[in-house]
């Protein structure tokens, strides 16, 4: 039998917390458990409107890796804050459109890599993007964005 790394599962607890604060607030979510994971929500079962991929941190940093074409499309991302393995409560979700939160990865990465040759100055070929609780904040776009509720 295979059992998922922490992370794997830590990951999928905050799934599983986007998808139960999303039924909390009187919409429906279903979650599709295939890396990776997304959360599909709307108003009513059967009638899906958004997809939905969630990044967690436990400390420091979210380190989501950079859009690729290839990457399952998206409406929107959450990120979640699960400091110290807390259960996140109302304060801990930073709700962004899938395109503005793309665009912002990839204009930040350019231009920090621009002056390198294209590299990153420490870290190398890194291919995540650092996202403080200061650029969440920034980003959050609140529950409401979602026009499901």
């Amino acid at each position: 039998m295979t059992y998922a790394s922490s992370k794997q599962q830590a990951n999928l607890r905050a799934v599983f917390c986007v998808a139960a604060e999303i039924c909390h607030r009187g919409a429906w979510a279903d979650v599709v458990i295939k890396p990776p994971s997304l959360v599909m929500a709307g108003r009513e079962k059967g009638q899906l409107k958004v997809a939905i991929r969630v990044n967690m941190r436990r400390s420091g940093d979210w380190q989501p890796g950079l859009p690729k074409d290839s990457d399952p499309k998206a409406d929107f991302r959450i990120l979640v804050d699960t400091e110290g393995d807390k259960i996140p409560d109302d304060g801990d979700y930073y709700i962004v459109s899938e395109t503005e939160f793309r665009r912002w990865v990839l204009d930040d990465h350019e231009r920090n890599t621009r002056p390198y040759g294209g590299q990153r100055a420490l870290g190398g070929n890194s291919n995540h993007k650092r996202v403080t609780i200061s650029d969440a904040r920034k980003l959050d776009r609140g529950w409401d964005a979602l026009g499901i509720f």
